[in-house]
């Protein structure tokens, strides 16, 4: 009655469905959280580097602290603000990150004299 089986039965191709449902139910997390994670650190690495570009002239030619502005980087819309602590000058940047959180960078600076 069976001799000449050579397809898949059902219970086979069920089976092989439900490993590659497997497969892709559990991928596409892990993709979507890497891409938020590679969104976040290039966010903060760009936002740096602006704040480092921002600080300099509080440090070589003598703006007057403290100060805070917005500025529009992309999409984003960001708080900087630079303040004067003992002989230092504090400057920092605020935005919202792609986890819808807020998120500050401050870096610090000696003025020259």
């Amino acid at each position: 009655m069976f001799k000449n089986n050579h397809g898949f039965t059902m219970i086979e191709a069920l089976f092989a469905i439900s490993i590659i449902f497997m497969l892709v139910m559990t991928v596409i997390p892990i993709v979507s959280l890497i891409n938020t994670e590679t969104t976040l650190k290039r966010d903060r690495l760009e936002l740096t580097n602006t704040l480092h570009d921002a600080l300099q002239p509080y440090l070589w030619i003598n703006h007057p602290v403290p100060d805070t502005y917005q500025k529009d980087i992309g999409l984003k819309s960001v708080t900087f603000s630079f303040i004067r602590e003992g002989n230092m000058i504090k400057g920092c940047v605020e935005w919202n990150n792609v986890k819808q959180t807020e998120e500050s960078i401050c870096l610090y600076g000696i003025p020259e004299k």
